[in-house]
């Protein structure tokens, strides 16, 4: 089994070309658009799609259900997952868990990271795509894939909604 971390540590630094046009490494965006991006689309959820498929590749049974929960739109996504009797969401990150912030008073506005670390002093690591690095630039619609420290109580306008926990991988030799 591949480890989740490993898989989002693989794409740290890849850049983004022309404002969400394409990308600087080639296998990145040729599997980005495996899962739907297309070129001036936002892909900080796409970026979690692939880290999601690509660990649960080997076990088709969790493929067929996360399909219909993870989707490229966040707050969609975060819906669905609520909704799901597969998925778990909750309020406290999990390694490997699918971090979702929403715009408080803007309708639609989402943008969500990996989880790949949690700090004794109940900050986090995410791996996140279409940010900046950290301090710099939009750190929501930014040029890259970037490791960011982020906290439970956000310090900019977005607010954490929660996470999106890894469902558990069922024995499928059955």
């Amino acid at each position: 089994m591949k480890n989740i971390i490993e898989i989002a540590k693989r794409f740290d630094g890849v850049k983004e070309t022309d404002n969400n046009g394409g990308f600087s490494d080639p296998y990145y965006e040729t599997l980005i658009r495996k899962f739907g991006w297309v070129p001036g689309q936002s892909w900080c959820a796409y970026a979690q799609i692939v880290n999601w498929n690509l660990y649960f590749e080997g076990s088709p049974m969790v493929l067929a259900q996360i399909k219909h929960v993870l989707h490229p739109h966040v707050l969609t996504m975060w819906g669905r997952a609520k909704a799901s009797s597969f998925i778990r969401t909750g309020p406290t990150p999990e390694i490997g868990s699918i971090a979702v912030w929403k715009l408080p008073h803007i309708t639609g506005a989402g943008h969500c990271g990996i989880v790949t670390a949690i700090n004794k002093d109940r900050t986090f690591e995410t791996r996140e795509g279409n940010t900046s690095e950290a301090g710099r630039g939009n750190q929501a619609n930014g040029d890259g894939y970037y490791t960011k420290q982020r906290t439970m109580r956000s310090t900019s306008k977005w607010e954490l909604r929660g996470f999106i926990y890894l469902p558990e991988i069922p024995d499928e030799t059955d």
